[in-house]
């Protein structure tokens, strides 16, 4: 209220300088969440030529997804967080560190799922910041999403008379909402009656 200073800094405009080279992220869109993937940069001049053994600063952090079962007339669907008792998804950053390009201007880090406790839905965000040998950074940014690994769903009446018989049939979804043909699947019929 009286004007006192708290702090002082200085600082210098520049011109925006055009970066003289690029940065690309390289991953699946889509992952399961059961096992790791991999997630690569490739670095080189625009002018040709790769960007050698450059500091590249990886930053991966992971946010809630809201994603559901696509929709198949008669299916009910099952996916592990509603009979899990695990805990919600940690909102963190999982990872944070420093590599270096390789002869080919590569470079390229492994993120594993199954370090969070829980299974939840949930999309990563992956940056890459690239310094040049003029001191100039380039930062690319991927967003990849983190999936159950499958679904199951079984279509089957709900309220049977007696000596009616059951007709059940069974779906399996992969991570990208997709049937998956060709898996083995246990299937149970259990009689109680009431």
């Amino acid at each position: 209220k009286e004007g006192d200073t708290v702090s002082t800094c200085r600082f210098r405009l520049e011109d925006y300088r055009i970066p003289l080279f690029e940065a690309l992220l390289h991953s699946d869109d889509t992952v399961p969440l059961d096992s790791s993937f991999t997630v690569s940069l490739t670095a080189r001049y625009y002018a040709g030529g790769a960007l050698d053994s450059r500091p590249v600063s990886w930053r991966v952090t992971q946010h809630p997804a809201v994603w559901q079962a696509q929709t198949l007339p008669g299916f009910r669907f099952a996916v592990d967080e509603n009979f899990s008792s695990r805990p919600g998804l940690r909102e963190n950053e999982l990872i944070n560190i420093v590599t270096k390009t390789d002869t080919n201007g590569a470079s390229e880090i492994t993120v594993d799922p199954l370090d969070e406790p829980s299974l939840a839905p949930r999309n990563y965000v992956i940056e890459a910041t690239l310094t040049g040998v003029d001191g100039q950074t380039v930062t690319a940014v991927k967003q990849v999403a983190g999936r159950p690994p499958f679904m199951l769903g079984i279509k089957s009446p709900r309220i049977l008379n007696k000596g009616d018989s059951i007709t059940s049939q069974v779906a399996l979804l992969g991570p990208e909402n997709t049937p998956e043909p060709g898996h083995e699947l246990l299937v149970r019929l259990i009689r109680r009656s009431w």
